[in-house]
């Protein structure tokens, strides 16, 4: 069977799979210096989460954010800027 620990990559999933607009979703926010309890809640989260998690923080106007590189370090999900159109997955953070 799946391996629950293992990543999907985006897209991989079927569309079906995508989440209901405004259901199942996970909602978090932060400051630029809010990153370390960023990774501490990464590395919490369970790799089968039924949600997707929606991170918001705030950086420096031009700043360009490497926020999901260092996330998806953190623990089992697999972390992505989030993009126009594109549905969101459980278990991703965006």
């Amino acid at each position: 069977g799946k391996d629950p620990g293992r990543r999907a990559a985006p897209g991989a999933l079927k569309r079906e799979e995508a989440l209901v607009a405004g259901r199942d979703i996970i909602v978090v926010g932060a400051s630029a210096g809010g990153i370390e309890a960023l990774c501490a809640l990464a590395r919490g989260l369970p790799p089968g989460l039924p949600a997707a998690v929606f991170v918001v923080c705030h950086f420096p106007s031009g700043h360009v954010s490497t926020l999901p590189e260092i996330l998806s370090r953190q623990g089992p999900l697999l972390a992505r800027h989030a993009r126009d159109s594109e549905p969101a997955y459980p278990a991703h953070i965006y």
